[in-house]
C-alpha cells in the first residue's frame, strides 16, 4: 500500500511545475506587450511634462502680475529656453535692466519637474508665428497695476513641448492683451 501511495505522489509533484518552453513563451509575450507599450507610455510621460511645465509657468506670471498689483511696484518674469539644457524662469522687481544680460539674474528655477532628464523640454516664445529669440524681449513686465508694461509686445505666446512630443502635443501660454489676460492651450491652438 505504501508502495502505490509514494508512486501517486511522485506522479503529482511531476505534474505542478511549468516546462522550460511554456516559461519562454511568456517571456516573449511579454517582451511584444512592452515593445507595443512603450512608445506610448513615453509620449505620455512626455505630455504629463509638458502640462506640469505650463502650470508652473503661468503660475509665475501670475504671481508676478498679482505681486505687482500687490506691492505696487512693477514685476518681470524672464524666461530663458535654454535650448539642449532645462529651460528656466527667474522672477524679479523690474529694475530697468535693458539690454538683458541672463548671466547677471538670480533666482533662476528650472522649469518642470526636477526629475526630468536634460533636454526632455523645449520651451520657446513666439509673436504672430515667429519665435522671439531676443534676449530682452524674452520677458514679461507687468506695470504696477498689473498689466502688461508697454516695453513687452503682446500678443506673446509660451510654447512648451516636450522631446518626444508629436505636432499636436504642444502647450502654450498666450498673453493676449496689455492687460495681461492669460489664457493656455494646446496642439493646434498654440500659435
Amino acid at each position: 500500500m505504501r508502495r502505490v501511495d509514494q508512486h501517486r505522489s511522485n506522479q503529482t509533484s511531476a505534474m505542478l511545475g511549468f516546462t522550460l518552453l511554456e516559461l519562454l513563451v511568456v517571456v516573449f509575450m511579454v517582451g511584444v506587450i512592452a515593445a507595443i507599450a512603450a512608445p506610448t507610455w513615453e509620449k505620455l510621460l512626455a505630455r504629463q511634462r509638458v502640462t506640469t511645465a505650463r502650470e508652473q509657468t503661468v503660475q509665475a506670471l501670475r504671481d508676478a502680475q498679482s505681486k505687482a498689483r500687490r506691492t505696487r511696484t512693477p514685476q518681470v518674469v524672464y524666461i530663458d529656453p535654454a535650448p539642449g539644457d532645462r529651460p528656466r524662469i527667474a522672477t524679479a522687481a523690474y529694475a530697468n535692466q535693458d539690454p538683458v544680460n541672463f548671466a547677471t539674474i538670480t533666482g533662476w528655477q528650472n522649469i518642470g519637474q526636477e526629475n526630468i532628464p536634460q533636454g526632455s523640454l523645449q520651451v520657446a516664445l513666439r509673436r504672430e508665428g515667429a519665435e522671439v529669440t531676443d534676449a530682452d524681449q524674452r520677458r514679461v513686465i507687468f506695470d504696477a497695476d498689473g498689466a502688461v508694461d508697454r516695453r513687452t509686445e503682446v500678443p506673446l505666446a509660451i510654447v512648451l513641448k516636450g522631446s518626444v512630443s508629436g505636432p499636436g502635443d504642444a502647450r502654450c501660454i498666450v498673453i493676449e492683451t496689455r492687460l495681461g489676460s492669460l489664457r493656455t492651450a494646446e496642439g493646434n491652438d498654440c500659435p
